[in-house]
């Protein structure tokens, strides 16, 4: 055998093993990219069920208040019920901004939204998996 063959043999292995890194490279670029997409769909539906339950919570804050002999019309009642809107709306600020905030500068593109509102579309787009993962939840409480 001479020279040649063997050099063809380096050059063949050489050129498989790059091929393999470079597919194997880009496969764990696509499943890092899937899992930030993935870990935005699950928080943003876990901070959506918490804001429903501050929700009922104020409802139920309101509904006390009203049994209690404030109308709700009067000034106590709307300051409360101001105040709680203005915290909550502070809350969907921080929370989507904290999430824009951990994103290193590269990952910054895959962040679509950089508000509630955005949030929440995004969200929508992603019905289907942020659904999966309620159910997934339920099937683990039964």
């Amino acid at each position: 055998m001479s020279w040649e063959n063997y050099l063809l043999y380096l050059l063949v292995f050489l050129f498989g093993y790059i091929t393999c890194k470079t597919f194997y490279f880009f496969n764990s670029a696509r499943m890092g990219v899937l899992i930030i997409k993935l870990s935005h769909i699950i928080s943003l539906t876990i901070l959506s069920r918490c804001i429903e339950a501050y929700s009922h919570a104020t409802y139920t804050k309101l509904r006390a208040l009203s049994k209690t002999g404030v109308v709700p019309g009067s000034k106590i009642y709307q300051k409360v019920k101001e105040d709680d809107e203005a915290e909550l709306g502070r809350f969907k600020e921080k929370i989507v901004a904290s999430i824009v905030a951990v994103h290193p500068e590269r990952f910054k593109t895959l962040v679509t939204f950089n508000d509630w509102n955005g949030a929440m579309n995004y969200l929508e787009e992603n019905r289907q998996v942020a659904l999966l993962f309620l159910m997934e939840g339920e099937d683990l409480d039964r």
